[in-house]
């Protein structure tokens, strides 16, 4: 029951950041075409579990491609370490959320063009940065801005 909740509440959240802030990203180019909210949370529930499956993939691309990063990091020694690898996970990261929604984002629009008018891959990248910021605002004040405080504090 708590999938199903989480799953909904997942694809509604998508449903509202693609109605309010994908345009306003987008310069209004990538835009709902319907008013009807069925096939909205519809196109939410598709950016959810293609977001959620294609972001195993691009974490890993990610971290492999910067993997020399990591070990150029770990061999150096002091506090110094620490900023590296944790700059370059959140690099991975930041770049597999967004690499994600925007694929996602032109998925859609070719599949869904009676819900979501998706013109151009620039515009979806844009669109795109929409559910990144959302996704990853909450992490950067609760988790990143404190480790990175308290490693130059410790410096």
């Amino acid at each position: 029951m708590e999938s199903i909740l989480g799953l909904a509440f997942s694809s509604l959240v998508f449903m509202l950041v693609y109605q309010f802030l994908a345009p306003w990203f987008s310069g209004r180019t990538v835009t709902f075409s319907t008013p009807d909210l069925g096939p909205k949370f519809l196109f939410g529930l598709l950016m959810t579990l293609g977001t959620a499956l294609f972001m195993s993939f691009a974490v890993f691309a990610f971290v492999f491609l910067l993997l020399p990063f990591f070990v150029l990091a770990a061999a150096a020694p002091g506090p110094m370490t620490f900023l590296l690898v944790l700059g370059g996970t959140g690099l991975a990261v930041l770049l597999s959320v967004q690499v994600s929604h925007w694929v996602m984002t032109i998925i859609a629009g070719k599949l869904m063009p009676s819900t979501i008018t998706v013109p151009s891959a620039g515009a979806a990248w844009k669109a795109a940065w929409a559910p990144t910021v959302v996704t990853l605002l909450p992490y950067l004040f609760m988790v990143f801005l404190p480790l990175v405080g308290f490693s130059i504090l410790a410096a």
